[in-house]
């Protein structure tokens, strides 16, 4: 295993390690311990006390000075320049009565002495004040190289162990590899359960990670050095030496994330969990650690942007995509100011009369340099870089302002009803409904002409906070929609369990539907269920007739898509639905048909 010399001490019984040639002295200081929890070592000459006092790296050295072949205070001289006993305290022990070698003796890094004969009361008064000191200096030395929680190396020793392996090259063997781990679904755990069983589940992932190291065959003949430390609350860092390849690493990689990626018991409850991990790989004996671990790093986020569970080696093209990337970021924040974000609208049919009755507000970023970006292209920057607050609050702003005026406008013609997107995050701020009141306020809106849609994924019928949320929405009036809905394993089991009036299926079921029996079958299943709860299905994305054919024969009751109409700037919404209402309604009511009858329309 990789080291740095670094004392790892553990709180388990303290060891007291004699250097002593007489057996009397042996079996009294023997007798004077015995029952005290304490583990007492022995050799009878320097030679073999200095190798033992090394290598048992005691909690305490009692050390005689008459050795036979050397002296204590060679010993001790060697005790003290070694790696492990740098630190021990070391108990001269001795029956000359010269002040000098006592004075030597302290010289040399001695912390206390004792004189022959020794006596019961002074010996276990000075032994216990000795170790008392030892053992709390021990318990500081581990918490400032270990994780309280879990006692795997932290980060203070990582660093200790990478600057020593920097500094002595020749020790360490190359190619290196770094594992960067990070558990999945963590903050879910937190909130669903608790922090105390995060913790429970941060405890079982490092237990599991020990013990894989130290008993699989999976570390055979793929690396010659190991080191595991915890590199923050939710990540586990795995430093290689003497690695075969990158195809070695990732099967270690590999193995870890299939022993981690399984049941655990947590608050009395079975839960799955899973780690993502980051590898990085160099056979550059050049290459500095610290570089290694920002490149597992960024391959680290690569597989978590994929999903749970995922494993990613690092190239250069991920360093190339986050440089784009922050520059996106920092070109996002000053949107706003600049007014690049435009806002569109694409409108949304009633398939039980054929009418627009609501629209959809989607943002777009007029980009300077890429030109028109959607939603889902830098979404993800928007919640990396912490801006839903400042962008959601200008989006609800935008559409309530514009919904209004359309009603002013044309209130034959207008969309009944905004709908807006909104994070999760958004959702559970505790003044999130302050601000959409605030919003309508402004705008002169009805809180009911307003529609909200939050994505699926970042919703749990579980998660009390987020279920409270949405009734505090629906009691104030608002609409709420379920985004991207059906993703999810029991979708058609928790369509009842979410206070909405609506899910808006994910495009890519309407996508494969017509190929795909599976998710035809699932979405049937999702309009029928919604008929049942008297909830209301929107299918979004569709762009052929025969897909709206399929819909409207399943009943499905709301429809979106390109077959429609084309996300539209402000001043052609109204325009597109007069046009429709006075020109095609009738005529796509005859060739579709009309469900009137099925349930009361979303209106």
């Amino acid at each position: 295993m990789l080291s740095a010399g670094v004392t790892q001490h553990s709180p388990d019984a303290p060891v007291i390690h004699l250097v002593e040639d007489d057996q009397n002295t042996h079996e009294l200081v023997k007798s004077y311990l015995q029952g005290k929890g304490i583990v007492l070592t022995h050799a009878y000459n320097g030679k073999e006390g200095l190798e033992k006092a090394i290598g048992l790296n005691p909690d305490m050295i009692i050390l005689d000075y008459d050795l036979p072949e050397t002296d204590g205070l060679s010993v001790l001289k060697s005790i003290r320049s070694s790696k492990t006993g740098a630190k021990t305290p070391v108990v001269f022990l001795t029956s000359s009565e010269s002040q000098s070698l006592i004075d030597n003796a302290f010289s040399e890094g001695a912390v206390d002495f004792l004189r022959k004969p020794i006596y019961p009361s002074e010996f276990q008064a000075r032994i216990r004040s000795v170790l008392r000191t030892q053992m709390l200096l021990n318990r500081l030395r581990f918490l400032a190289h270990n994780d309280p929680l879990t006692g795997v190396p932290n980060r203070h020793a990582l660093k200790q162990v990478l600057e020593y392996a920097f500094e002595h090259p020749d020790e360490y063997t190359t190619p290196y590899a770094v594992l960067l781990m990070g558990i999945d679904r963590l903050s879910t755990i937190n909130h669903l359960l608790g922090t105390a069983a995060g913790d429970e589940l941060i405890c079982c992932i490092a237990s599991r990670l020990q013990g894989v190291l130290s008993t699989s065959t999976a570390l055979e003949g793929c690396c010659s050095q190991h080191y595991l430390a915890q590199y923050g609350a939710d990540q586990f860092i795995l430093i290689l030496s003497g690695v075969e390849g990158n195809r070695s690493a990732m099967q270690i990689a590999e193995c870890i994330s299939e022993v981690l990626s399984t049941g655990y018991q947590l608050a009395g409850t079975h839960h799955f969990a899973s780690v993502s991990v980051g590898v990085c790989f160099s056979c550059d004996p050049k290459t500095c650690f610290p570089d290694l671990m920002r490149c597992a790093n960024i391959s680290l986020q690569e597989a978590k942007k994929v999903g749970r569970g995922e494993i990613k080696l690092y190239d250069d093209s991920m360093q190339n995509n986050l440089k784009e990337r922050e520059s996106r970021q920092d070109s996002l924040r000053a949107s706003v100011r600049n007014r690049e974000l435009q806002m569109l609208y694409q409108p949304i049919m009633n398939l039980q009369t054929w009418q627009y009755d609501s629209v959809e507000a989607i943002v777009r970023w007029d980009h300077p340099q890429h030109g028109d970006m959607p939603e889902n292209h830098f979404m993800p920057l928007m919640h990396e870089r912490g801006l839903h607050k400042e962008i959601g609050e200008w989006t609800l702003s935008t559409a309530c302002q514009q919904s209004s005026q359309w009603f002013y406008e044309s209130p034959a013609d207008a969309p009944k009803r905004v709908s807006i997107n909104v994070t999760h995050a958004q959702v559970k701020q505790p003044r999130f409904l302050d601000t959409v009141i605030r919003s309508a306020q402004r705008a002169r809106l009805r809180l009911d002409k307003i529609q909200l849609e939050v994505c699926e994924s970042g919703l749990t019928v579980e998660d009390p906070e987020s279920v409270a949320a949405l009734h505090r929405l629906r009691n104030a009036g608002i609409r709420v929609v379920v985004d991207n809905f059906g993703t999810a394993i029991s979708s058609v089991k928790t369509l009842g369990k979410f206070p909405a009036e609506g899910f808006k299926l994910d495009k890519r079921l309407i996508t494969e539907f017509e190929n795909n029996s599976h998710s035809a079958s699932l979405v049937q299943s999702l309009v029928f269920e919604a008929k049942t709860q008297q909830a209301t299905i929107i299918s979004s994305g569709i762009e052929k007739e025969s897909q709206l054919k399929q819909l409207v024969a399943w009943g499905c009751r709301h429809a979106q898509g390109d077959f429609f109409s084309k996300p539209l700037p402000a001043d052609e919404v109204l325009n597109t639905i007069s046009h429709w209402n006075t020109n095609v309604r009738s005529a796509a009511r005859a060739a579709f048909g009309s469900r009137r009858g099925d349930h009361p329309a979303m209106s």
